[in-house]
């Protein structure tokens, strides 16, 4: 299974602009993961929602 920066790699090799699609819904996919993790740490702790939305939007400019 290929790690997140290889894949990254890859597809900043590659001149679509679907490519630089794939590499945002990458790090929307890594930020959610993120958040999906620290829920799983805790189920009963609240999650952020508006805090991880906030980094997905800023992730877009």
């Amino acid at each position: 299974m290929s790690t997140l920066m290889e894949i990254e790699e890859a597809a900043a090799q590659l001149p679509s602009p679907d490519f630089v699609q794939l590499l945002e819904d990458l790090h929307d996919l890594a930020t959610a993961r993120v958040a999906l993790g620290e829920l799983k740490e805790d189920p009963a702790g609240a999650v952020a929602w508006d805090q991880l939305k906030c980094e997905l939007d800023a992730l877009h400019g």
